[in-house]
């Protein structure tokens, strides 16, 4: 529930959520749709060739991103789904 509750009192931010299970991810986004204003999205290496999840991202249409923990400072050298939609100075939330 604070998930919802952080997610529509502040619309316009985006609350970044660390979970350790994908599947509970998708349950948690599943779940949270139901509510009006949460516009939430798992990220996770399902979602890692999604290019048009990853630019409703850059685009601000998400205010809650759920994601492991092991994704948290990622870096192998290579271009990110972030890099081919054009966000060049790196700002979206949860790589």
């Amino acid at each position: 529930m604070q998930l919802v509750i952080s997610a529509l009192l502040h619309p316009d931010a985006i609350t970044l959520v660390l979970s350790p299970l994908k599947r509970l991810q998708n349950t948690t986004v599943e779940e949270l749709s139901k509510f009006r204003g949460v516009r939430a999205v798992a990220v996770n290496s399902d979602m890692h060739h999604d290019f048009a999840e990853w630019t409703s991202i850059k685009n601000g249409d998400r205010n809650l991103i759920l994601t492991e923990v092991e994704r948290q400072g990622e870096s192998r050298g290579e271009r990110t789904p972030a890099d081919v939609a054009g966000d060049s100075d790196g700002d979206v939330v949860g790589m």
